[in-house]
């Protein structure tokens, strides 16, 4: 039995003295051991020239080549120029921005102005309530129908086609506020109910186009991975399609926000040209 204890004891003392560091490293606080200034200095070298060299010694990427890690952690990173499709797309989202900004900037007016033109140009007659009412309605509407576009878009007619269409509906939605809204429209009693199926059609018609335009212009740059190119300069950066995309949505939201200052221009310009919504 000693013998035995002996033994146990003798493996306990051999385990604790392989868990016991170096008398020369530092403790912290809390007893723990710390490592020495040196060992953590040796560490941080191997990492930091891990990262810095080049994990391939075959010489740089050729141009038009996807780069190598150390490449894209070296090298300048740059989008590419817009191709002109992508700003043809945004040049239909800037004008269906401003048809619909500039239309909806009336609406208020135009619904709640005395018919016979009593407290300014003339409108619908049917007062403040109605109008908001009829306000909310139309954005609510035009927040809706995307989702049938979408599901248009994505079962049936690809992005193009849909924008097609509805770009269809919106003109039609257009020519019927138009002319229901003229003086003789008005006179013959036409001008509510014309109004009514307007906005319903114009909903349609911007809900097709807002929820396909988007990724529509994104479809028009096709490069999908990096490459290297070497500049004029000779400074050899990266092509990065994320830097490009970026580029891509600016010009689009640009247009966007250029073409909702029409919401500016039409209710002024209506109270000094225009009885009803054009006379």
């Amino acid at each position: 039995m000693a013998t035995n204890h002996e033994d146990t004891a003798a493996e306990l003392h051999e385990q604790l003295t392989e868990r016991i560091p170096d008398k020369k490293e530092i403790r912290d606080l809390a007893g723990g051991y710390i490592e020495s200034n040196k060992a953590v200095s040796e560490k941080i070298g191997e990492a930091k020239h891990s990262v810095e060299s080049p994990a391939d010694e075959s010489g740089p990427t050729p141009d038009g080549e996807e780069p190598t890690e150390y490449e894209k952690n070296t090298l300048r990173r740059i989008g590419e120029n817009l191709p002109a499709a992508a700003y043809l797309v945004a040049i239909v989202e800037l004008t269906e921005r401003f048809a619909y900004y500039g239309a909806q900037g009336i609406f208020q007016n135009y619904i709640s102005y005395d018919v016979d033109g009593a407290d300014g140009p003339k409108g619908l007659g049917m007062g403040n309530q109605a109008a908001t009412g009829l306000n909310l309605f139309f954005q609510w509407f035009c927040y809706v129908t995307p989702i049938l576009g979408a599901i248009i878009a994505d079962q049936y007619l690809g992005k193009y086609k849909t924008i097609l269409l509805f770009c269809c509906f919106y003109w039609v939605g257009l020519i019927i506020l138009w002319t229901t809204a003229l003086p003789t429209s008005m006179a013959h009693g036409a001008g509510k109910a014309g109004y009514i199926v307007a906005i319903i059609v114009i909903g349609l018609g911007t809900g097709g186009i807002k929820s396909n335009i988007a990724p529509l212009i994104a479809d028009q740059y096709q490069r999908r991975v990096m490459a290297v190119k070497t500049e004029k300069s000779g400074e050899r950066v990266i092509i990065d399609p994320a830097v490009t995309y970026q580029r891509i949505y600016m010009v689009f939201y640009w247009c966007i926000n250029l073409g909702a200052l029409s919401l500016m221009a039409t209710p002024s310009w209506r109270s000094t040209r225009v009885s009803g919504l054009l006379s």
